[in-house]
């Protein structure tokens, strides 16, 4: 890790509200460790079967990506922002970001985190609407 991650890791923590930071100090104590605590507080249950046994695939050979979930006990893939993942590995939110006219950085990163944008909103939202159409 370089000084400057650190510095902008410090100022995000800093510029959090004190319970917030409380409540994730008492969720990294009361987690076994860096990897359970990810899961607890980052990914959360597995939205197919409820486990809690999940990970980001950021260090899954094959698909590399933080963005992308994966429950340990079923096997289910899924992107932060909600939708399932196909065989190909790539949600289709990322068609939306890379059509998008926000301004983004050098890494075509606009900063708007996927659960937060309006336009993956629509998208979800329109995709769980097709799902239930069809159950």
């Amino acid at each position: 890790m370089n000084k400057k991650w650190l510095d902008e890791c410090l100022k995000v923590w800093k510029s959090l509200p004190e319970e917030i930071q409380n409540s994730l100090k008492q969720a990294f104590e009361e987690s076994q460790n860096l990897e359970q605590f990810i899961s607890k507080e980052m990914i959360g249950e597995c939205p197919k079967c409820g486990s809690e046994n999940t990970i980001d695939c950021e260090n899954i050979q094959g698909i590399e990506d933080n963005t992308i979930c994966l429950c340990k006990d079923c096997g289910y893939l899924w992107c932060i922002c909600g939708a399932p993942v196909s065989d190909d590995i790539e949600c289709g939110h990322w068609k939306i970001c890379e059509e998008c006219k926000e301004e983004k950085d050098e890494f075509g990163d606009c900063g708007i985190l996927p659960e937060e944008c309006e336009h993956i909103k629509r998208w979800v939202k329109s995709w769980q609407k097709s799902k239930k159409k069809k159950t």
